[in-house]
């Protein structure tokens, strides 16, 4: 039952996986670096749009669908979070981070929007 519980919090991030973590009342994903399409700039100044990328978070088995801003990188570790996005994509990231979370009984069928 416990492992149920944890693989529903894995989702597909580009070619590889990551997981949910909650925190600060948002829903993010860990995941390697690497599977990001790119690195985002270095430095605090750029702006949302050169760390937004997508589609590229999707449950486990779908195509990818939803948009995430990476919150944090580090290549060396290889290590990076991602979050929401406050654009046209944001709903796309909530339905994954929704569902996959949510014990598999109360998953519904496909994705479609976050219930707290």
């Amino acid at each position: 039952m416990i492992i149920e519980r944890l693989k529903s919090g894995v989702i597909t991030v580009g070619p590889g996986r990551g997981f949910i973590v909650e925190g600060a009342g948002e829903r993010l994903v860990i995941t390697a670096a690497h599977c990001l399409p790119s690195l985002p700039p270095a430095g605090p100044s750029f702006r949302l749009v050169a760390r937004t990328f997508g589609p590229l978070l999707a449950l486990r088995g779908e195509e990818h669908s939803a948009w995430a801003v990476c919150r944090f990188v580090d290549p060396i570790a290889d290590i990076a979070v991602l979050g929401s996005s406050d654009n046209s994509h944001a709903d796309d990231y909530i339905a994954p981070m929704g569902t996959a979370a949510d014990p598999p009984h109360k998953r519904p069928s496909r994705a479609v929007e976050l219930t707290p």
